[in-house]
């Protein structure tokens, strides 16, 4: 597959979930009710960050003191921003 091909899968599926919030934001307004602040959370979202502490490259970069590297790992092993993952690698690792 193609750079090409793959820039357009990723697009096709960024229209798909646009699409899909849009959705879901009007199932909400007919409910009456608001959509959650901070998105949506999901129990696989809260094992994914639980889990990389114990992850053996994770553990290395921590012990290594070379916390870029345990911020980019984070955000490899659960998606999460950068943000959210430079967060979680200082609530680690002060």
């Amino acid at each position: 597959m193609s750079d090409q091909d793959q820039a357009g899968d990723l697009l096709d599926h960024g229209h798909r979930i646009a699409q899909l919030e849009l959705k879901v934001a009007e199932l909400y307004r007919r409910l009456g009710q608001e959509e959650p602040a901070g998105g949506f959370v999901f129990a696989s979202d809260a094992r994914a960050s639980d889990n990389v502490i114990e992850h053996p490259r994770m553990a290395e970069a921590l012990q290594s003191g070379n916390k870029i590297e345990a911020i980019k790992l984070y955000r490899e092993l659960t998606g999460a921003g950068l943000k959210e993952a430079k967060d979680a690698v200082e609530r680690i690792a002060p």
